[in-house]
């Protein structure tokens, strides 16, 4: 038995190794040469794009001391189910949103794992393919011949084609899957990533109870939302000691005293109770919408991710991370989907917010800058009143 193991809806452009994971490139009867191309060719050759025509190009895995086809044993597909979730979820941390290019979903990472098998008297692989499905009351298994199977790239994937991935998250990620504490990091990225796959077939209260569980598990604060607020504020640390005004739409009288990351986690919370006790319709009295709050949750969990690495010691945060973690107080505070200004420049709201944010931050940088050189300028020497 052999196997191959691919990204049919993702591309890159050159090889990487993140450890003892090897990607490279597939272009269809060009790479990856030698005996592996005529059996890429043909197992990745039953994967069509959303136009209906076989993929050309795809990225495939292999490990250390391992060929492109060799069995893997269950251990070592473990690891690489474990591998494709750290590489999706670095992908997803880079985003841009409201932007034409940068976005992507988990599913543009979904990995492949096709074992098959080469009659000794045929250089093609047998063709066809044993799928098994799920049940409630067990599995089936299909078997399906080569002119048979087919499987299309769903229409919501995004973002596959040359994606970046945030390589040092990576890294430390890979690096810390020894730590005691990593099996509360590692259910966190899990559930955030399947609340990130802009699937049709998950609604969004569901992906609200995922992400909310990945900022819990991740903090390991329990199924309070006290307890979730008050473990978020301890971790998120700014370098900003200045905030965004509040609007008024924020402003009840219980919220005046409140710092506002506290009041968005509490009202997603809330809003996710709705849903997890049977609820279709929200009866909280909301000041966010669900889809505002999916928004930021999928901009903040990856930051707050690293925050945590870095506290730990495994990640050197960046100063476009610390940037990003002071702006997201500034984009709580917009309402991002609608657009301002007139005509062609009209913008999303969120993207204006963004640059305020960094126009604040540029600011208070070049005036403390001004600060430290006017100070080394009264204590340089006046050379005229020099005693010696």
């Amino acid at each position: 038995m052999s196997m191959l193991v691919f990204f049919p809806w993702l591309s890159l452009r050159e090889p990487v190794d993140f450890g003892v994971f090897h990607l490279s490139p597939y272009v269809r009867h060009e790479l990856p040469g030698g005996s592996s191309q005529t059996v890429a060719d043909k197992i990745v050759g039953r994967y069509f794009s959303v136009t209906g025509e076989p993929i050309e190009i795809a990225t495939l895995l292999s490990l250390s001391d391992h060929s492109l086809t060799d069995d893997l044993t269950e251990r070592e597909q473990a690891e690489v189910f474990e591998f494709a979730e750290l590489l999706a979820f670095s992908g997803l941390a880079t985003r841009d949103y409201f932007r034409v290019s940068g976005y992507l979903n988990r599913d543009a990472f979904t990995v492949v794992l096709q074992s098959f098998v080469v009659l000794q008297s045929f250089e093609d692989p047998v063709g066809g393919v044993s799928i098994r499905s799920r049940r409630r009351d067990g599995s089936m298994l299909h078997f399906l011949g080569d002119e048979h199977f087919r499987s299309s790239q769903p229409q919501y994937v995004q973002g596959g084609r040359d994606p970046d991935i945030d390589q040092a998250l990576l890294k430390a990620l890979l690096g810390a899957r020894e730590a005691d504490w990593w099996g509360g990091l590692s259910d966190a990225i899990f559930f955030f990533n399947h609340a990130n796959t802009d699937s049709d077939y998950v609604v969004e209260s569901i992906e609200a109870t995922h992400t909310i569980a990945a900022f819990e598990r991740a903090l390991g604060s329990g199924h309070k939302a006290a307890r979730l607020a008050a473990a978020l504020l301890k971790t998120w640390t700014t370098s900003e000691p200045d905030h965004p005004s509040r609007p008024a739409w924020i402003g009840r009288p219980r919220n005046r005293n409140m710092h506002l990351l506290r009041i968005w986690i509490c009202d997603f919370y809330h809003h996710r109770n709705d849903s997890s006790h049977g609820r279709r319709k929200s009866e909280h009295r909301k000041i966010w919408e669900l889809q505002e709050h999916l928004l930021f949750g999928a901009y903040a969990f990856p930051l707050l991710i690293k925050l945590l690495l870095a506290d730990r010691g495994c990640y050197e945060l960046t100063s476009t991370d610390q940037e990003a973690i002071d702006s997201f107080e500034w984009v709580l505070a917009s309402h991002p989907f609608e657009r301002r200004g007139e005509g062609p420049d009209r913008e999303f709201d969120w993207n204006i917010r963004l640059e305020e944010a960094r126009s604040a931050r540029r600011l208070r940088q070049l005036i403390l800058r001004a600060g430290e050189l006017m100070a080394a300028t009264e204590t340089i020497p006046d050379a005229d009143n020099d005693p010696t």
